[in-house]
Formats: structure tokens, C-alpha cells, sequence
């Protein structure tokens, strides 16, 4: 079954509904009306239909969980193995988290801070933006797609969003919060 659904979801251009289903993989097909809010869990193939207009928010919902987090970023470098531009840039969330939240569940912790010290290892687009003019747009590029493109990076402009050192502190300074224990009752 591994490997099933994302064969069949990107063959032929399209689901074949009958092939997962022969394959063992359940698949979540289902109308969503004006007004109903749809939550599928993630990993689950799923098909959502709308009758009318509705709002799709994906990945950028869900409870703050080390599962959630190691799955939302377990999806991110999939993506990036397929060239496919996430929808949630798990890079800025994570330095975003790093710096506006504490952590108390330590698992949690740990997933967060592997991806910061991922990041600083290889400056993703979070950080080193390559950018080339494409039809009077500005398109931004990691460093990988820009020499795909152009292997001595000629045409781009490379900017630098944050200075090595700010995101060292960031880094540093993200340290497992341990709740004050409450004085006995």
C-alpha cells in the first residue's frame, strides 16, 4: 500500500477512486455544504466536494502537538523531495514559534528545535531568498531551484532575511519551559 495513493493521485492527472479502494487505501469522499466545517486528520486521502463557495484551510490548522508538528513537517520534506511548494512554510513557523511561545511538552520541544537547527544548516527560503523576475513577478527560489535554473545563480538576487547571529540567539534561547510546580493543597 505504501507509495499507493500518491501513485494514483498524481498519474493520469487525477484520482482513480476504484484503484485505492483496490489497493486497501480508505479513502474520505464526502460533500461539504454552505456552513459545514470539515475536519480530516492528517495523513488521510480525502476528496471534499463543495456545494457552493467555502473556505479550504489545510495544514494550518490544528492543535499545537509534538504529533501534529513532526506529521506537519514530515509533510513539508515530502514536499520538498517532490519540488512541490508546501502550503505551510514549517521553516518560518517554527523560528515563529521559537520566538512567541514556550514549550512545556518536551517532545514538542524536540521536534521544534531539530527544525531550527535544520534550518541553520541549510538556510531554506526562510532565510536566503533567491529571486528572479518571471513575467513582472519576483519569484522566490531556494538555492537548489535557482541553479536548476541557472547553476551560477546568474539572474537572481540573493537577499538574506535574517542575520546568522539573530537566528543563533533564537536558537539558544528556545528552552524547554518547566511550569512552576503548584504548592500542595
Amino acid at each position: 500500500m505504501a507509495g499507493t495513493a500518491s501513485r494514483t493521485c498524481t498519474a493520469r492527472g487525477g484520482r482513480d477512486m476504484d484503484e485505492l479502494l483496490d489497493h486497501g487505501v480508505p479513502v474520505y469522499r464526502f460533500m461539504q455544504r454552505p456552513g459545514d466545517l470539515v475536519w480530516v486528520n492528517t495523513g488521510c486521502v480525502h476528496w471534499v466536494q463543495a456545494s457552493g463557495w467555502c473556505n479550504n484551510i489545510a495544514w494550518n490548522v490544528g492543535p499545537l502537538t509534538a504529533r501534529q508538528h513532526r506529521l506537519a513537517v514530515e509533510r513539508y520534506e515530502w514536499n520538498k523531495l517532490q519540488r512541490f511548494k508546501s502550503i505551510v512554510p514549517m521553516q518560518h513557523l517554527s523560528w515563529n514559534l521559537a520566538r512567541n511561545i514556550r514549550v512545556s511538552d518536551p517532545k514538542l520541544h524536540r521536534s521544534i528545535k531539530t527544525v531550527l537547527l535544520k534550518g541553520l544548516k541549510q538556510m531554506e527560503v526562510f532565510n536566503l531568498l533567491f529571486i528572479k523576475e518571471h513575467e513582472k513577478r519576483h519569484v522566490v527560489h531556494c538555492v537548489d531551484c535557482a541553479r536548476r535554473h541557472a547553476p551560477r545563480l546568474a539572474g537572481f538576487i540573493c537577499l538574506e532575511e535574517y542575520k546568522l547571529q539573530e537566528l543563533q540567539d533564537v536558537y539558544d534561547n528556545f528552552q524547554l519551559h518547566v511550569p512552576p510546580m503548584a504548592p500542595p493543597a
